[in-house]
C-alpha cells in the first residue's frame, strides 16, 4: 500500500538503488533531470502566468498561485482555459489550473 508523504517526510537519499538492492519493492527510480531547460520552461511559463495576472506567488519552480481578484467563480473557468493554452503555446508543456484546495 503506497502512504502520501510531505517533502519533508523522506529524504529521497536514503532510498536504495533498484539495482542495489535485494528486494526492489520501496526503492526508487531516478530519471536524470535536465535542470537547465526545466529553468527555461519555468521562466516561460511564469512569462505566461505574470501576463495574465497582476500578483503571481510562485511557491515551487513548478508550482504558482495567481491571485484573480476580480474574476468571478462562474468566470473562473473559462479564465483558466486561457493561460493553460498560452502555456502549451509558449512551451509545448500541459499545464493544470485548479482551484486551492
Amino acid at each position: 500500500m503506497r502512504r502520501r508523504v510531505r517533502n519533508n517526510d523522506l529524504d529521497l537519499k536514503r532510498l536504495p538503488w533498484r539495482s542495489e538492492a535485494d528486494d526492489p519493492t520501496g526503492t526508487g527510480f531516478y530519471r536524470p533531470a535536465d535542470l537547465e531547460s526545466y529553468e527555461s520552461v519555468s521562466d516561460d511559463v511564469r512569462s505566461v502566468l505574470d501576463s495574465v495576472a497582476e500578483t503571481v506567488r510562485t511557491v515551487s519552480i513548478d508550482e504558482a498561485y495567481l491571485d484573480l481578484d476580480g474574476v468571478t467563480w462562474d468566470d473562473a473557468a473559462a479564465f483558466g482555459r486561457s493561460p493553460k493554452r498560452d502555456i502549451e503555446a509558449a512551451t509545448g508543456v500541459r499545464a493544470s489550473v485548479a482551484p486551492p484546495a
